[in-house]
């Protein structure tokens, strides 16, 4: 019998905490990675070398994703406003039952 939630319960938990890092940053990449593969084939075509292409495309591609991913930005958590409970003091002169 098995007993607990095990280690995918612990990294069910890690993922949730870091999804809203982790979710934008792979599009990114995948977005940069494409960009940069389209690119390549475009300077092939157009008579560079693989590797000059791949070379320049990595370079622009890294210095873009750098810029993107650590500019500071986004709106950060949500959080719930609480409502001010506003106690007041007993008033120790003003008695309503004398």
């Amino acid at each position: 019998m098995q007993r607990g939630d095990g280690l995918g319960s612990l990294f069910k938990s890690l993922f949730q905490f870091f999804r809203p890092i982790i979710v934008p940053t792979a599009k990114s990449i995948g977005r940069e990675a494409l960009l940069a593969t389209s690119g390549a084939l475009s300077d092939i075509a157009s008579g560079s070398t693989v590797k000059e292409a791949a070379k320049k495309r990595l370079k622009t591609a890294g210095t873009h994703l750098a810029e993107q991913l650590f500019k500071q930005g986004g709106q950060g958590r949500k959080r719930k406003k609480q409502k001010k409970i506003i106690r007041r003091k007993p008033d120790i002169f003003h008695h309503d039952h004398f």
